[in-house]
């Protein structure tokens, strides 16, 4: 009389779940790579909104925004209905679609505080302003398109701001090339004084004498970038950030003031400024990422927007000196063959 089974031996059990680990393991970096993918993609359409905002703006006031100062240009009167003060990420909400929220940044003159009054009066005149503490509907505001999936500091301001400031969900993983938006060579300067000296008017096609295919605009950086202290990051990026170079969204800007931090350095006379790479991963961010230089979390290369509108993946082997050009609008050198 035959007799039937009942169960597994155990020998066929173990390779059964062998067998299994194996498809998993075969599985993760599938989905893995689909994920990036996806988040690569995301982040590409960002950027993409980003410079299409910068040339909206462009065609409206005749002037890419300004690295941080104010825009639209108002003339010698400040303080008036509409004037708007910040850096280019805020001035070009509302060509992000963020006009309502953009409204809600309008503070009286005598409410702004430190160096940013340069040039205002002290009047309860109306500007366009956005700061931690004075503007809480803002600073509490998560806006998506300041967020790069990939990002993985994103979410660490909460607790608390820079400086003592309220904490927020003012995370941003884009930052603003200084080289086109700001003056930069003024922040060399002694005589230059703040970020309000060293403002600058960008125009296409007039600031991009070396094209507009050629200039990265946007590029990739942490929300959150250092150390923790007292719960809080020492540096990162905030969109409104009106306090330098350590937590506001700028790359390849000296900083004017704190010496010779990088951007002043050229490869040789006549040669171009030296700008150091981005970083590629940095891991932990709480200890290794700097707060001065781009940073991605996507692997291979980092996504930057281009002046002329369009969005590229510049590779991880990129040498420094074709950074600095790509950075640069007016160096007048050809692009290297690693471009």
């Amino acid at each position: 009389m035959t007799r039937s089974r009942s169960a597994f031996t155990l020998i066929e059990l173990l390779v059964v779940i062998a067998i299994i680990a194996i498809l998993i393991g075969l599985l993760l970096p599938a989905v893995q790579k689909v994920r990036e993918a996806a988040a690569r993609s995301q982040c590409q359409n960002n950027l993409h909104q980003l410079v299409l905002a910068a040339h909206n703006a462009q065609d409206t006031y005749n002037y890419l925004p300004p690295g941080f100062g104010w825009f639209p240009n108002g003339g010698s009167v400040r303080g008036q209905q509409g004037q708007a003060l910040g850096t280019a990420l805020f001035l070009l909400m509302p060509f992000l679609e963020q006009q309502n929220l953009y409204n809600v940044c309008q503070v009286p003159v005598n409410q702004v505080s430190g160096q940013d009054t340069s040039g205002l009066g002290s009047d309860t005149a109306l500007i366009y302003y956005a700061q931690a503490g004075l503007t809480p509907a803002v600073q509490n505001t998560t806006i998506k398109v300041f967020l790069c999936p990939s990002d993985p500091s994103v979410g660490n301001w909460r607790n608390g701001g820079p400086y003592g400031t309220p904490g927020g969900s003012y995370d941003c993983s884009y930052a603003e090339n200084c080289f086109v938006f700001m003056n930069a060579p003024a922040f060399t300067s002694p005589a230059a004084g703040g970020q309000l000296a060293a403002q600058f008017q960008p125009k296409i096609p007039a600031t991009f004498t070396d094209g507009t295919s050629n200039t990265v605009l946007f590029a990739e950086k942490y929300a959150a970038c250092g150390p923790l202290s007292g719960g809080v990051p020492s540096g990162g990026n905030i969109w409104f950030s009106p306090w330098g170079p350590w937590s506001g969204p700028y790359f390849a800007v000296p900083c004017f003031d704190m010496g010779d931090c990088y951007g002043t350095s050229s490869f040789g006379p006549g040669q171009p400024p030296m700008i150091p790479l981005w970083q590629q991963q940095p891991n932990p961010w709480q200890s290794v990422c700097n707060p001065l230089l781009p940073s991605t979390g996507h692997t291979g290369g980092m996504n930057v927007g281009m002046a002329d509108g369009s969005v590229r993946l510049v590779s991880q082997g990129l040498s420094v000196f074709t950074w600095s050009l790509a950075c640069n609008p007016q160096d007048g050198l050809p692009m290297p063959s690693d471009w």
